[in-house]
């Protein structure tokens, strides 16, 4: 078995690429994954514009954190301004790795972990 290193020397190259809008979940898709949520804490993993984090508080989550690397946090952050929920979306821009949750929350208290990882993540995710 041949098995190829990939010689980059941070994740700058790939959480560059999900610095931009595109991508948009696919309605049907996104519609189940909002009918489907518990009613307490959720931790949104590579949330990109906080679609899902926006969808968590409409099933009525009284918490979302939503982490992301990308430099699309920034913009995440002035959605959740725009919507007027600073008081239920806590966003951070980060490695998920590198987090702790916000205000006291354990991590028993998070009801469900949610995400739509897309690309390539996982030839970051292991490393040779």
């Amino acid at each position: 078995m041949h098995v190829v290193a990939l010689l980059h020397d941070d994740d700058s190259h790939y959480f560059q690429s999900y610095g931009e809008n595109g991508a948009l979940r696919p309605p049907s898709r996104t519609r189940r994954t909002q009918q489907s949520l518990p009613r307490r804490v959720v931790l949104d993993v590579s949330c990109g514009t906080r679609i899902l984090s926006l969808f968590a508080v409409r099933a009525g989550m009284q918490r979302v954190i939503a982490v992301d690397t990308s430099p699309i946090a920034e913009k995440a952050q002035q959605i959740v301004k725009d919507n007027g929920l600073e008081n239920v979306i806590t966003v951070m821009r980060m490695h998920v790795e590198d987090m702790m949750l916000p205000d006291g929350i354990e991590p028993g208290d998070v009801d469900v972990i949610i995400s739509e990882w897309m690309g390539y993540v996982l030839l970051y995710t292991v490393r040779i």
